[in-house]
């Protein structure tokens, strides 16, 4: 999942029961039939669309508070996202498009085999999940799906920001904004180690400096696990590209 202005992106695949509340997707991936959806997503209030009205009207997701693309359009709206941050020079053209859409995709077939911990564990929308993305090669071509979001005034995607800040000599308007980033993140870790620590048995050791008052600048990215920073490792779910950040904190010499 990634935030997009004030809504949560998915990729339709990613449609289940755990989802509540008004969901807006241009398909259902565990239906035969569009009129099974209400049956098989019982705990969502579900919306159907055509990603063709979101091109015509981008503003069609200012209000929309949960949003789901199939994976074609989700390349078309990232690369869309993508070009708009740097024709706008809200960042740099720094980043590796085709090579950030395979780390992209690679995340959530990590984040798969991670939830396959037990034989046979993995449900129903899982397996379909990965069948539906290890389908897809292309990467980064889907011009079809491009969409103007230049009037939107988007601000980058999380990694973009952070190779933006580590490619011009660690610095970066949005320096701020990674930090306070960083800082809701490493606030939710403490309280996740002080969680696990009820029995008092020994403390969980992520191997990184844990304090609510450090900035982008106090990161030590020779560490590769810098990425938990970005990436909370309490967190069943992620809300950045992790294996993109993961590939840069290797890259880095601090």
């Amino acid at each position: 999942m990634l935030r997009f202005l004030n809504s949560n992106v998915y990729l339709a695949n990613e449609l289940t029961n755990d989802i509540p509340g008004d969901v807006w997707t241009t398909s259902y991936p565990a239906c035969v039939n569009d009129y099974d959806a209400a049956g098989i997503y019982e705990s969502s209030i579900l919306h159907k669309f055509k990603y063709e009205d979101f091109q015509k009207n981008p503003r069609f997701i200012l209000d929309k508070e949960e949003i789901m693309f199939s994976w074609d359009e989700m390349e078309g709206f990232l690369m869309s996202w993508y070009d708009s941050c740097v024709q706008r020079k809200a960042i740099s053209n720094c980043v590796d498009r085709v090579q950030w859409i395979k780390n992209y995709k690679s995340c959530y077939l990590l984040l798969d085999a991670a939830t396959d911990v037990y034989e046979g564990s993995m449900n129903y929308y899982d397996a379909l999940a990965v069948a539906d993305l290890q389908k897809y090669s292309r990467t980064a071509n889907n011009v079809s799906y491009y969409v103007d979001l230049n009037k939107l005034n988007p601000v980058p995607e999380v990694s973009w920001m952070l190779e933006d800040y580590l490619k011009n000599g660690r610095k970066s308007v949005w320096s701020n904004y990674l930090t306070e980033y960083i800082r809701r993140n490493i606030k939710d870790m403490l309280y996740k180690q002080s969680i696990a620590n009820r029995a008092h048995a020994r403390r969980l050791d992520l191997g990184i400096h844990l304090d609510v008052e450090m900035t982008i600048d106090d990161v030590d990215f020779s560490k590769e696990e810098a990425v938990f920073y970005f990436d909370n490792p309490f967190s069943a779910d992620f809300k950045t590209n992790y294996v993109h950040i993961s590939d840069m904190c290797g890259e880095v010499d601090n």
